[in-house]
């Protein structure tokens, strides 16, 4: 084979070859899978169900903010209107982004004890808060059927997520409270994913 037909066949394989993983990257990489919906659908917002609370911010049923009485820096106790749940995936999947009045935006994902805050209203950086599991069996002991402290996932159903988080702001956060805690009550109802 001459030098030059060796040179045209090498390129023809080559782009061949590159013709290829284009193609298998772009199979790889479309998902049309329950984990990817674009934009998310809408969750539905309720009062969690700790209407019992002794705590006046806590037994409204919705709140989210950071202190021990309501304001637009400290807690927000917003209408189930006044907050958007988007909820992402399913299943082992599902993660849920919450927007309420006053800057507030939260990430949960399924399962985990832990959630994502920030405020940019309020020059908060996105910070990770965590309800302990010794916080979360003293809480289940109290509570007896309703439900603890923490995040309950799959409560009553598949896509529900029950909040009822009082947990220390992150050091990162200059409050304007002496009372510190973070609180966010509510609960959040996914759709499945269609």
């Amino acid at each position: 084979m001459s030098r030059k037909k060796r040179r045209a066949t090498i390129g023809l394989s080559g782009a061949a070859a590159i013709t290829a993983a284009a193609v298998a990257l772009t199979a790889c990489s479309s998902d049309s899978g329950p984990t990817r919906d674009d934009g998310g659908r809408a969750g539905t917002v309720t009062a969690a169900s700790s209407s019992g609370n002794a705590d006046p911010l806590k037994a409204s049923g919705i709140a989210i903010g950071v202190g021990d009485r309501p304001g637009a820096t400290l807690v927000t106790r917003p209408t189930p209107e006044q907050v958007t749940a988007r909820c992402h995936g399913q299943g082992d999947g599902l993660t849920a982004e919450v927007t309420a009045l006053n800057g507030w935006h939260v990430l949960l994902k399924q399962g985990s004890q832990t959630i994502t805050v920030e405020n940019k209203t309020l020059h908060y950086p996105s910070a990770d808060i965590t309800t302990a599991a010794t916080t979360i069996a003293m809480s289940k002991k109290l509570s007896g059927n309703r439900f603890p402290l923490g995040l309950t996932w799959g409560r009553p159903g598949p896509g529900d997520v029950e909040i009822q988080v009082s947990e220390d702001a992150p050091t990162s956060w200059t409050t304007t409270s002496p009372d510190t805690d973070f609180t966010m009550f509510m609960h959040i109802s996914c759709p499945a994913a269609s």
